[in-house]
């Protein structure tokens, strides 16, 4: 071959360039002239280059990829018709052999099309490469003595069962390919390099090669077959490999390398040491600061490029979104399952997957679906076609099953119907312009079930399935606001064509005993694909994945996830073939893909004229060792600085002192605000703790958004216990109590009844349990606490009656408005029971630490008091009783005890004086006491010189408040 055929071009020159003067042509057509490349990229930037020298209308030359070429030669100039593969059906004829398999892989555990799908792309991957280089079923099947014969040590057995499975899967699949009328990639590829030929291309004078390195053994054949003709060109890069690449074409590229470059010509690079990915972007932000205040300084040989496509959104969002949109191009592959659209699907099968046997939805996934931004803004009916009164809608749904969070699982229809939900939607509709009836907002509830919902209810084939996920994706892009955001056409056409592909494939047919096969399926299938951005016209600032930058020139490279797991993220694991089997059949290795990373990141670092690298430093994850290669070469060219690190770290600083927030005054209509409100025993406890905290409850009204989840909060079990025990003593109101009015098996019959009234009838998981320990301590203290001391009050003589259940008491103490509610009033004797349930077994965070506190002391009352609730609530019995606080019996009864007795029943009056009993007048001068310290405190809280101010004692405080965010 004459070396003229051959030249290797050193990255610091334009490839482009060099394949332009390659070209044959004439009075500006180029026709004649067939250009390849390894990506389809590099041909707008050819024609753009051509254009440019042309300086007016041209015919191009045709451009190709590699496999292009290939399917343009073997149906054109081969003749041959039949249809090029889907994986899809590839992984069906594959599927079908391994049923039929007399040695299955992985026996019967790859059966389904779900479980088989990952395994059936992988087993599909191995039998391409194994075709394209040339290794039959019958070299794959005798590989064992070969391999021992080439390599010293012993194929494993269940390596050679494996061996013997693919050569079966092989042999059956090429036999099933030609049978359907298919055929691979691989197929294609043996065939055009086995019957290639000059006299095929009359019409072609001029082929030209530009920038390949990784082939395989047939992409080989086809080169050295093509590299003998007459008019075919040649262009490498010379960069890191090139000379086995060389060696293995068998051409001689002697002459053609050129004269090494002066290091004036060598790029300047930069390195800078980053955190996280987010550090990444604030780093280069620093670094187009300049430009990105001047969008018109960006082009097409500036580059950021992204190995990690995950890095694509933080970049959008934090970099091009301040750029006007035509000043910067995208082109990469984005995983599927990283977009909003798989987001929707995946909350939308989640719902069908955790509803119960009658098919109600679990209350939180459900939420979790309709507040998904792509359900929300649904347009609502109507000329104005309005997406803010569905999302109106769906907050007001959200807020009436988050009221009845008790309850799990419901009904559409029951949902469609909730009082509740017409209540709320009118609520928060009120004051809306042109917001309709209530009657029209549940029709939207009612066509939105029906057209994302309902569908996926039953479910035959996964034709069918598929079929239904784009009538759901059809009609949130024209009903809903979705294909407003930027990037929502390039991944809903990306799934149309995946799911399309789905739903025409041989898969289509396939049958599931179980909707979560199908669902398993699609997730399978998603995550298998990706976006393609393809990024043309060519404009402005290029975002390139790192193999679409190859055969490109820049002169400003932005390299972003310079890591040891992206570049280069080499999996050796990720292939049925044994590393030893792929070494002797000469099939690509993760260290060939380790060295086409090298010899592509030399070029792209050696073309430019800036570069700067950028990675992330952290105790998980390390730079990669092309980044110590490119300090060592710095430090080897200049050893007087080979003591230092020219890296730039990147890093966040910490604020650990405490923050104070600012104090907030009292203003007049506050002040007059502060005097008509209506004091708990709640938010005097919320005042005494943070009166900043009672600011942002009680005058500015705010509180804490609740959500729906599946944990069941302390706070309501609590309301659950209330219920139980105001429905089991309310037959008992108004008559002497009894020992035997408190059998077990009645309060836990009473409790089963409520938990299945809250939570529906099939009761599972946490609420089952929940309800099991309810009962439990319910029917112990039962028979343990309350009927004992009813049986200690008759020893005494004493009949216990029950005067009220749940009673609400107002009252007026020093012009000031007090309430509370009373969980059961009961006289024993002739003393007057105040009973309050708490499902806590800590009494002390009720109490008062009496020994530690001073009425004239302010700092005392916060570290003493754990609560004011039993000192109001007698305070507010005694006036409805016509009685004095000291009268009242006030008992906190501790239900989260352990050990159940009439022990349970504490007050916070009777805590012992020291190591004695509370005497009758030391008692009465803890109530005089804390009716003292609440009128200092309701005076203090309407005061105006008493501006509302931070917790003292924050550690202790701010960590369980809802407004911690708010005074940061």
């Amino acid at each position: 071959m004459s070396p003229a055929k051959v030249r290797l071009v050193p990255p610091q020159e334009s490839l482009i360039e060099a394949a332009a003067e390659a070209l044959a042509f004439e009075d500006r057509d180029y026709s004649r002239s067939w250009v390849l490349f390894p990506e389809r990229r590099p041909a707008y930037y050819l024609r753009k280059y051509l254009a440019g020298r042309a300086g007016a209308g041209f015919i191009p030359p045709r451009t190709f990829s590699l496999d292009a070429f290939v399917d343009h030669v073997y149906a054109e100039r081969l003749g041959l018709r039949d249809r090029l593969i889907d994986p899809l059906d590839a992984v069906a004829l594959l599927l079908d052999i391994q049923r039929s398999a007399p040695d299955r892989l992985g026996r019967a555990h790859f059966l389904t099309a779900d479980h088989f799908f990952p395994l059936g792309l992988k087993l599909y991957r191995d039998l391409e490469e194994l075709t394209a280089a040339g290794v039959s079923a019958g070299k794959l099947e005798n590989v064992d003595t070969a391999f021992q014969d080439a390599v010293s040590g012993m194929l494993t057995e269940p390596s050679k069962a494996r061996l013997q499975a693919l050569s079966f899967f092989q042999e059956q699949f090429l036999q099933a390919v030609s049978a359907e009328g298919f055929s691979t990639p691989a197929l294609r590829l043996q065939a055009v390099a086995g019957a290639v030929s000059r006299e095929m291309f009359p019409d072609v004078d001029r082929f030209v090669f530009a920038g390949f390195f990784g082939l395989n053994k047939a992409e080989e054949t086809l080169v050295r077959r093509m590299a003998g003709w007459d008019g075919v060109s040649l262009l490498f890069h010379r960069a890191a490999g090139i000379d086995d690449v060389l060696d293995r074409l068998g051409l001689d590229s002697t002459g053609s390398r050129g004269p090494v470059l002066p290091a004036a010509k060598r790029p300047e690079i930069s390195f800078t040491a980053c955190p996280d990915t987010h550090g990444q972007v604030f780093a280069l932000n620093a670094v187009l600061r300049e430009k990105m205040a001047d969008p018109a300084r960006f082009d097409e040989r500036q580059v950021i490029v992204l190995p990690a496509a995950e890095t694509l959104f933080p970049l959008y969002q934090q970099t091009l979104s301040d750029l006007p949109r035509d000043r910067f191009n995208i082109s990469l592959g984005y995983p599927l399952t990283r977009t909003p659209i798989f987001t929707f699907f995946e909350r939308l099968l989640t719902i069908h997957q955790s509803s119960d046997g009658e098919g109600r939805v679990y209350a939180p996934d459900y939420i979790r679906f309709v507040l998904h931004p792509y359900a929300k803004n649904i347009r609502f009916p109507g000329p104005e076609r309005r997406s803010d009164l569905t999302r109106i809608l769906f907050h007001a749904v959200e807020e009436a099953l988050t009221e009845k969070k008790g309850r799990a699982f419901w009904s559409l229809a029951e949902i469609e119907s909730l009082p509740a939900v017409r209540e709320t939607v009118e609520r928060l509709a009120r004051g809306v312009e042109g917001a309709p009836i209530p009657a029209a907002f549940l029709d939207q509830l009612g066509l939105i079930h029906g057209a994302l919902i309902e569908p996926l209810r039953t479910v035959s084939t996964v034709g069918e399935f598929a079929e239904k996920l784009i009538r759901i994706l059809h009609f949130i892009y024209e009903n809903g606001t979705a294909r407003r955001h930027y990037f929502f056409h390039p991944y809903a056409e990306a799934f149309i064509s995946r799911l399309e592909r789905l739903a025409g494939s041989r898969l289509r047919g396939e049958r599931f005993q179980e909707r979560e096969g199908y669902f398993n399926l699609f997730r399978k299938v998603a995550a298998a694909g990706a976006v393609p951005f393809f990024g043309t016209p060519l404009r402005g600032l290029q975002v390139l994945g790192f193999w679409e930058t190859r055969g490109i020139p820049f002169e400003d490279v932005y390299l972003l996830d310079v890591n040891e797991d992206v570049l280069p993220a080499s999996k050796s694991g990720d292939s049925l073939l044994p590393l030893g089997v792929r070494r002797h059949f000469g099939l690509p290795t993760h260290r060939d893909r380790e060295r086409e990373i090298e010899h592509s990141l030399d070029v792209l670092i050696g073309g430019a004229r800036r570069v700067h690298l950028f990675f992330v430093e952290s105790r998980d994850r390390e730079r990669s060792r092309s980044i110590e290669r490119l300090l060592w070469e710095s430090r080897k060219r200049d050893p007087d600085r080979a003591s230092e690190t020219p890296v730039l770290t990147v890093r966040y600083t910490s604020n650990l002192r405490p923050h104070r927030p600012p104090d907030v005054s009292k203003t007049p209509d506050v002040v007059e605000g502060l005097r008509r409100l209506t004091y708990s025993a709640t938010s005097l406890d919320v005042y005494l703790k943070c009166s900043l905290r009672f600011y942002y409850r009680y005058v500015l009204g705010l509180k804490e958004r609740e959500e729906l989840d599946e944990e069941i909060e302390a706070r309501d079990i609590g309301n659950i216990v209330h219920r139980v025990l105001e429905e089991d003593f309310k037959p008992l109101v108004g008559r002497d109590l009894r020992p035997e009015d408190f059998p077990a098996d009645r309060i836990e019959r009473r409790v089963e009844a409520v938990f299945r009234d809250v939570f529906g009838e099939n009761l599972s998981g946490r609420p089952y349990l929940m309800m099991l320990q309810t009962k439990r301590h319910l029917s112990d203290y039962y028979v343990n606490g309350q009927a004992e001391i009813v049986r200690r009050a008759r020893k005494e003589n004493r009949t216990i009656l029950v005067r009220a259940l749940e009673k609400r008491a107002v009252a007026v103490r020093s012009d000031f408005r007090i309430s509370g509610r009373f969980d059961r009033l009961e006289t024993r004797g002739q003393d007057l029971y105040l009973l309050d349930y708490k499902t806590s077994a800590d009494a002390a965070k009720y109490g008062v630490r009496w020994n530690k506190l001073v009425l004239d002391d302010r700092t005392t009352w916060l570290k003493t008091i754990g609560s004011l609730q039993m000192p109001l609530y007698s305070i507010l019995a005694a006036d409805l009783e016509g009685k004095t606080a000291g009268d009242i019996q006030g008992r906190f009864v501790m239900l989260g005890k352990s050990r159940m007795s009439p022990d349970i029943e504490v007050s916070p009056y009777d805590a012992k004086d020291g190591r004695k009993d509370v005497t009758p007048e030391k008692r009465a001068e803890r109530v005089a006491l804390m009716g003292q310290l609440i009128d200092r405190l309701l005076a203090e809280i309407v005061n105006p010189g008493v501006p509302f101010v931070p917790a003292a004692e924050s550690d202790r405080v701010c960590g369980y408040c809802d407004f911690k965010n708010l005074c940061n």
